[in-house]
């Protein structure tokens, strides 16, 4: 491949190989085959090759929980995109619209970040411009990351709205791919009281799915989340543990810690400096990435685990610092329950 003299060629070897490692979540050779792309493209003269560079990294960087190395590719994308140039793009390069990818992944960086709100707008642009396009595959995308957000939000009917037309359209086309982490959305996001049966049936289909993007860390939070509610802890945990090593887990990697703090919590309410010691991890690798949302969550399941041993200051003190942060959102789920949980503390 060194020795490819041919630019259009050598970009496309060089996408073939970013396309394996990041559809395997190997995000770190992704990212250097997206670097090496970028600097291929930037030789020639192809604008379309550019945005597609740019299109490689910033789902993977977003993905692997790095947003603010993604925001100058995002934005880049944005501004390089243009829909009658590129909109036939879908077919050349990973079967969707770079237009769309490029909003719904900073939809998702938004709301890491700290931004519901703007989360929110980007992702229903996301959707607006796919609408516009009436390709299946990037209209199946892009619902699905409509759902994600619209639940990662807290509301749970409109992402049940969402997550319903994705479905359709999955079950129109056979994108049975895309299928098991809106049905784990949708699942979660009907409130109704979990059963066991139907988690495993769940986590069953979830383990033969080889892509291992940031939704397959998604989904296992949910579904390993549900198993507690669903007084099965323990299968919680193992779930959580076929994820992996947390902070390779990418963008919900703070998840990981979080959810086992509280299934932890509910095996050993006795012994709680266990599922302290995973919340401060969640919030330790949350404020790394500056993923306030991500930090905030740990830090609502911490100042609770302190409330209820009576460390009421400690407990209003370490969620009043992150929730002093934010400027928008405070209608989300998170933001009004760690409002309701800092007025019981005062």
């Amino acid at each position: 491949m060194e020795r490819l003299d041919d630019v259009a060629r050598r970009f496309l070897v060089l996408w073939g190989l970013w396309y394996v490692s990041f559809s395997r979540g190997d995000y770190t050779p992704a990212v250097t085959a997206g670097e090496r792309l970028l600097e291929t493209a930037r030789r020639g003269n192809d604008g379309g090759q550019l945005l597609e560079a740019h299109h490689a990294l910033w789902p993977t960087l977003v993905s692997m929980g790095e947003v603010r190395r993604a925001l100058p590719h995002l934005e880049r994308g944005i501004a390089l995109y243009d829909r009658e140039r590129h909109g036939s793009y879908a077919s050349l390069y990973g079967g969707h619209d770079p237009g769309t990818c490029c909003r719904y992944f900073l939809a998702l960086g938004h709301w890491g970040l700290g931004y519901p709100e703007r989360a929110l707008a980007s992702v229903y642009e996301a959707a607006r411009l796919a609408e516009t396009l009436g390709h299946a595959m990037t209209s199946t995308i892009t619902l699905s990351f409509v759902t994600s957000i619209l639940y990662l939000c807290g509301d749970r009917p409109a992402a049940i709205g969402a997550g319903e037309r994705c479905m359709a359209i999955v079950d129109a086309h056979g994108f049975g791919g895309r299928a098991i982490d809106i049905r784990v959305l949708l699942y979660a996001a009907r409130g109704d009281r979990p059963d066991v049966a139907a988690l495993d049936a769940l986590q069953r289909e979830r383990a033969q799915e080889s892509n291992r993007a940031w939704r397959y860390g998604m989904s296992g939070c949910t579904v390993a989340w549900l198993y507690g509610e669903a007084d099965a802890p323990e299968q919680g945990l193992q779930v959580l543990a076929a994820l992996g090593d947390a902070e390779g887990v990418g963008f919900h990697g703070s998840e990981v810690y979080r959810v086992e703090g509280e299934l932890r919590r509910r095996i050993a309410p006795q012994a709680p400096d266990d599922a302290a010691r995973c919340f401060q991890r969640a919030i330790d690798l949350a404020r790394r990435r500056e993923l306030r949302s991500l930090e905030l969550r740990a830090a609502t399941s911490l100042a609770r685990l302190w409330r209820d041993q009576g460390r009421r200051e400690d407990a209003r003190r370490a969620l009043a610092d992150v929730y002093g942060w934010f400027t928008e959102g405070f209608d989300t789920q998170d933001l009004r329950a760690a409002k309701a949980l800092l007025d019981e503390l005062a």
